[in-house]
């Protein structure tokens, strides 16, 4: 048995071996041309100007892989569009710690996920822990707009909601641009299944308390994210 003062040392040790031999990460590389910046859990995904990158290159969870990854450089932007939600919160916690830590002065976390606070049923039926839509069954946690103070604290980064349902079912929204990354399942950008006509259209809307059913019409919209971009203060 290893005693436990060397056990966690001992773990982090392995973890930083197999990115350096044959494991499945890699560092980085040198990007001296234009701010670095990661668009993480990123799939087949791809934008200009964004390094796209997955778990077999940098597990977010852990500190040594961040360290290994980045070596002497900090990104500008992380981008992250529904990835957090296949996490559970303590792993979130400390993800974000590490981006709270890495995250070059002045830079931008974007962060996108699915809403808690939604007000349709269906939408919550789809995407909540275990969901019956596209990925759903590997959805860890449900973040709401509650769960800022906590992650501001464990990040040291600064949060600017740009769109969330409040604990009353009410959207708040502002315009932002895809500077800090382009969120396809937010309000105004998404173009899936519930924007259009049909069965499931049609599910969603009867499963929206009824006072709270307007502003989807008044502002055109059906699937929303919690939609965030958290800012580095300088060091």
């Amino acid at each position: 048995m290893i005693p436990r003062p060397i056990k966690a040392p001992l773990k982090a040790g392995i973890r930083l071996f197999k990115r350096t031999g044959v494991g499945r990460g890699r560092a980085l590389g040198r990007h001296h041309d234009q701010p670095l910046k990661l668009n993480i859990g990123s799939g087949a995904t791809r934008y200009p100007g964004w390094r796209s990158i997955e778990i077999r290159e940098l597990d977010i969870r852990y500190r040594v892989d961040w360290a290994y990854f980045l070596g002497d450089q900090r990104p500008k932007a992380v981008f992250a569009e529904h990835v957090f939600e296949h996490l559970s919160f303590r792993d979130t916690v400390r993800a974000f710690a590490h981006i709270g830590e890495f995250l070059a002065p002045g830079g931008v976390f974007r962060f996108a996920v699915p809403d808690g606070n939604h007000p349709s049923g269906y939408y919550r039926e789809l995407t909540g822990p275990g969901g019956i839509g596209w990925g759903g069954d590997d959805h860890h946690y449900f973040f709401t707009i509650g769960d800022v103070p906590l992650l501001e604290r464990a990040s040291g980064l600064r949060a600017q909601p740009l769109e969330y349902f409040d604990d009353e079912g009410r959207f708040v929204g502002v315009p932002f641009d895809d500077a800090n990354g382009p969120v396809v399942r937010s309000a105004f950008n998404y173009r899936g299944p519930l924007s259009r006509p049909g069965v499931r259209q049609q599910r969603f809307f009867d499963t929206i308390p009824p006072h709270l059913r307007e502003q989807f019409h008044e502002q055109g919209m059906t699937y929303t994210s919690l939609l965030i971009d958290w800012h580095q203060g300088a060091r």
